[in-house]
């Protein structure tokens, strides 16, 4: 999936993407959102909704059989070692 926008990392470590008026942050905590609503809010813009998502068995699944550092699949029964 070829995703358009600005990414970034924040402080905290976690990773963000903002496209088409969406800001998406890979987080598993909410402690790293909030800096990130406190400054949108303090220079004038609007948030509609903040809502976690959680992945999709297909999403764990496609995690767990590529490869980080290359995005390609990994062969059966190797390891990420």
């Amino acid at each position: 999936v070829r995703r358009i926008g600005v990414t970034g990392t924040l402080a905290s470590g976690d990773t963000f993407e903002i496209a088409s008026g969406l800001i998406r942050i890979k987080t598993r905590a909410a402690e790293p959102v909030q800096p990130l609503l406190t400054a949108l809010l303090a220079h004038g813009y609007t948030i509609r909704a903040v809502r976690p998502v959680r992945p999709s068995l297909e999403d764990l699944f496609m995690e767990a059989v590529t490869d980080p550092n290359t995005g390609k699949a990994l062969g059966p029964g190797a390891s990420r070692n």
